[in-house]
């Protein structure tokens, strides 16, 4: 999957507990959001395959389905006296895209077609790093900071899920495969909103 067809959607709540030192801030948040694979590869519905060891596939790439991902933060930036922002932020995310299951064949009869419904779900787990570079717009009681930066993410885990019915059957197809690991790296932005030593971060990336 190339990286531009990544699609990091985080319409995300985070409390975020900061530590001020004069002008430095360092901060661990918890952001929770929805994920999905853009692009013309993957889809919304796909077929299962099954392979001549009784190994199943989706056919495609699964992904265009929304899922529940997460991700740990651990942020450290420092605001200059012309309150511009520079730092970095460690992150451990969690991502998971879905399709939904329409139909089955195999690979030994081109002629096997059954229909299926049920769903496959990806979800893939990096450790990222962003450097980050922003401004504070509110600097008072309210503190407000625009910040963004490029994420490189090294994938660490892979897992795919299939859990699909045949039709007429009534067969379960239920399978997990451990899928090669593969980096990404994503444009990132975010707002963070704060009072004292809490916060919340609305980000895209």
């Amino acid at each position: 999957m190339k990286p531009k067809q990544i699609l990091f959607a985080l319409p995300l709540l985070c409390l975020a507990v900061a530590a001020n030192s004069q002008q430095n801030i360092f901060s661990i948040g918890l952001n929770t959001g929805r994920f999905t694979y853009a692009g013309n590869g993957p889809s919304k519905q796909s077929g299962l395959t099954l392979y001549p060891d009784l190994h199943t596939r989706p056919e495609g790439t699964p992904g265009k389905k929304p899922g529940f991902s997460y991700e740990v933060t651990a942020t450290a930036k420092r605001i200059t006296t012309a309150r511009f922002i520079y730092g970095a932020e460690l992150a451990y995310q969690s991502l998971q895209a879905k399709t939904d299951v329409r139909s089955m064949t195999a690979t030994l009869y081109s002629s096997f077609y059954m229909e299926a419904e049920g769903k496959t779900s990806l979800t893939s787990r990096f450790i990222a790093v962003t450097p980050l570079i922003g401004y504070r717009l509110l600097n008072k009681k309210i503190k407000m900071d625009v910040t963004a930066g490029m994420e490189l993410a090294a994938c660490i885990d892979r897992e795919e899920k299939i859990d699909a019915v045949q039709i007429p059957t009534g067969n379960p197809l239920i399978a997990k495969n451990n899928l090669s690991k593969r980096g990404d790296y994503r444009a990132r932005m975010q707002i963070t909103t704060s009072i004292g030593k809490w916060g919340i971060n609305t980000g895209y990336a």
